[in-house]
């Protein structure tokens, strides 16, 4: 079954339960595709230093030398 809907990605603090970034994305497309550009966009835009990125099945830390 083909899916050519809509859906939406969406970066939460785990600590304050805001909302960080989220964009829509056609239902067919891998959901890590735009991951990395959305996170990096959080750190450039809001200066959070990232403990950690989860996602389903996904747990990633970022190593001390790319932490902006």
């Amino acid at each position: 079954m083909k899916f050519t809907g809509d859906k939406i990605q969406v970066l939460e603090s785990r600590e304050h339960g805001l909302i960080l970034n989220m964009e829509p994305i056609p239902g067919n497309e891998w959901d890590g595709e735009r991951l990395v550009p959305m996170v990096e966009e959080v750190i450039h835009h809001h200066g959070i230093v990232l403990k950690q990125v989860i996602g389903e099945n996904l747990i990633i830390k970022p190593k001390p030398e790319r932490v902006h």
